[in-house]
């Protein structure tokens, strides 16, 4: 009997590839999930809430408001849909629970994955060198405290603060279907939306969510590349990555391009789990979907991370069909899809499909605008990705070079010669896809290629000092040296960022403050970041009742707010100057009584 029970023990510890009743499982579950989460959000409220929305005031080269274009019969349909085809999920639960044997085994099976994984991400840190455990917490608690200092220092930003008035502020249902233009991080405006209720402080429900999902993910992110390499490429790797610009920057500024990044870091360590350690196949194949999912709800140009991790698995499943299977690539791709429809159904109804598929950064450029200005942009994309100005594109260019002759001489079995050429593929086809498109989308949108990039630093770094034999301890010492060194030029070059963005922030609240102590009924604004910053002053104090962003002859205006650079309009002899700061200069009329010469702003 003894036997038995250990044999039978051993065999459930052996490795077995997950069938596809795990997948149609797996998928149903997470689809009976999306839809209850879209029944608690939609399901009891009424349509009145949809048309509430028509009253937000957005920010978009002026002042506007969105034309709802979902009628009441229309909700009233989407909503008993959601509520039917939560029940049709739920009985496909119970139908498929019914069938225990399969089911169980592979549940039983992701179970124990799933408490192996956790404990050997546990242990994986506290079986490491006294030395190693302290240098991981120190540069922790300095990455903490220098993203705890940003996060109250660095001035508001533009998009963190329409993040907070149109849909953090505005409720869950603004947060899951309002989508003026592609401003809205829904997956972050959602957990922003939780915090607001708890708290409306502008830090407590914008920036406090992201600086605790980067904290969190900083440490996940450590774990996990630590488990499939070892210390020292995690220390470079996460390291270089969390004092890049972009990850000290959106750190603390509450949108949601870091939640973006940690989602595709962990579906590329699922992916190079699945095509190089397949011992815990159904927990990589669920963090694949899990965080494509995320990802995608987080901001549909997850697409860049997504196909390529996906082109890398085909391209396995095609050379080792034993070891990645096609079906399970194309299940995981269908399955991202149907969850995707479903969580944006509800943006596509309420604010337009156009708004996703037809907005501003997927108008195709002229072929030769794209042709000319490629390289050009490519090399903004590298030296903003890593901070560096001068040398970024060089330095980028070197890295994928080395990449590319590594992978090709490094010894059969080293992570060099597994990883590189899927880290290589995944860092050059986003721009394969921007080429297909014919579009360059903002920068910000590929921080995430920053992780891939190190990551392959890191492995690089390991694997030639190793062949040169230089010792362990030596390279700890020059990871670390060159991390901090690093650390510290970008915090610096955050903090000459920050003393900018203040000394101009300084002036657009001296000139709101200036207008408020006046009591105007309208004023005209014509600089638009002016503009924005005056809207969201309003909101906070009621200063000023009617602000305009459109010029209107005839219109009583209080005061004109002109841009000085660029100035669209020339004021009339019945208006005169009255103040002026770098930015603007603002007028008053005439007849009113108002001093004619200029008042210098506070610099």
């Amino acid at each position: 009997m003894t036997g038995l029970i250990a044999r039978f023990l051993a065999a459930q510890r052996q490795p077995m590839r997950p069938s596809m009743a795990f997948f149609g499982a797996g998928g149903l579950l997470v689809i009976w999930a999306i839809v209850l989460f879209l029944v608690a959000v939609f399901g009891f409220r009424s349509y009145s809430a949809v048309l509430d929305l028509q009253q937000i005031n957005y920010h978009e080269s002026g002042y506007r408001h969105l034309p709802i274009r979902l009628s009441q019969v229309g909700f009233e349909g989407f909503r008993w849909a959601l509520w039917a085809f939560w029940t049709l999920a739920s009985l496909g639960l119970i139908l498929v629970w019914r069938r225990k044997q399969a089911l169980y085994r592979e549940m039983l099976h992701l179970g124990g994955e799933l408490r192996d994984g956790w404990r050997e991400l546990g242990q994986s840190f506290t079986q490491l060198p006294r030395s190693y455990q302290l240098t991981a917490l120190f540069l922790l608690a300095l990455l903490t405290a220098v993203r705890a200092y940003f996060f109250f220092s660095f001035p508001q930003e533009g998009d963190e603060v329409l993040t907070y008035m149109c849909f953090g502020s505005e409720g869950i249902v603004a947060a899951t279907s309002f989508y003026p233009f592609p401003n809205n991080h829904i997956l972050y405006s959602v957990i922003s939306t939780l915090f607001h209720q708890l708290n409306p402080n502008f830090y407590w429900a914008t920036r406090l969510p992201t600086f605790l999902i980067s904290l969190g993910g900083t440490v996940l992110l450590f774990a996990a590349v630590q488990r499939f390499t070892n210390f020292m490429v995690a220390l470079l790797t996460v390291g270089l990555f969390c004092f890049s610009p972009y990850g000290i920057y959106y750190s603390f500024v509450g949108r949601g391009y870091f939640l973006q990044a940690i989602c595709s870091g962990l579906a590329l360590l699922a992916v190079m789990g699945l095509c190089f350690r397949p011992t815990r196949d159904r927990l990589y194949w669920l963090v694949l979907l899990v965080t494509s999912i995320l990802g995608f709800y987080t901001i549909p140009t997850y697409a860049y991370a997504f196909l390529p991790l996906m082109t890398v698995l085909g391209i396995r499943s095609i050379r080792r069909p034993g070891q990645v299977a096609l079906r399970a690539v194309l299940a995981t791709g269908i399955l991202t899809g149907v969850a995707c429809a479903l969580l944006y159904s509800p943006v596509m109804l309420v604010s337009g499909h156009q708004m996703i598929f037809g907005n501003q950064y997927l108008k195709p450029l002229p072929f030769s605008t794209f042709t000319t200005g490629f390289a050009s942009y490519f090399g903004v994309v590298l030296e903003y990705l890593i901070g560096q100005e001068r040398i970024g594109t060089a330095t980028v260019i070197l890295i994928h070079a080395a990449l590319l002759v590594g992978m090709v001489i490094a010894k059969p079995g080293s992570w060099l010669r597994q990883y590189g050429g899927a880290l290589l593929l995944m860092l050059l086809l986003p721009y394969g896809i921007m080429a297909w498109q014919v579009v360059f989308p903002p920068v910000r949108t590929m921080m995430y290629l920053v992780f891939y990039l190190f990551l392959g630093v890191g492995i690089l770094y390991l694997q030639l000092g190793h062949r040169l034999k230089i010792s362990d301890r030596f390279l700890f010492v020059m990871a670390l040296v060159f991390t901090l060194s690093y650390a510290g030029y970008e915090s610096y070059q955050t903090q000459r960022t920050a003393n900018r963005q203040n000394r101009r922030q300084a002036q657009v609240e001296s000139a709101y403050a200036w207008l408020a102590e006046r009591h105007p009924q309208q004023v005209y604004v014509e600089n638009a970041h002016y503009q924005f910053f005056f809207q969201y002053y309003t909101r906070q104090n009621q200063g000023i009742p009617h602000l305009a962003s459109t010029y209107e002859f005839g219109a009583d205006y209080s005061y004109l707010v002109l841009d000085k650079q660029q100035p669209t309009m020339c004021p009339s002899r019945s208006w005169v100057p009255v103040r002026e700061d770098e930015y603007v200069r603002i007028y008053a009329p005439a007849a009113s009584g108002a001093v004619s010469a200029l008042v210098p702003a506070r610099q």
